[in-house]
């Protein structure tokens, strides 16, 4: 995740994502207030690349 243009502290918490994920597989992240949001599109822009390992599928507003 080298290149991702983020923040310190926006990188620490994409490091505990992919932390994650190397652990479980499958990672949820429930962003109730939406704070986090703009660190979607970047994590699924480097995902296509390839940059970041993992796929990244971002939901906005509600999916059942």
């Amino acid at each position: 995740m080298g290149k991702i243009g983020v923040k310190p502290l926006e990188r620490a918490l994409l490091e505990d994502v992919e932390d994650a994920l190397r652990q479980h597989g499958v990672v949820f992240c429930l962003d109730k207030h939406g704070y986090y949001a703009a660190l979607a599109d970047p994590m699924a822009k480097a995902s296509a690349s390839g940059e970041f390992g993992y796929p990244v599928a971002p939901f906005r507003g509600r999916h059942l």
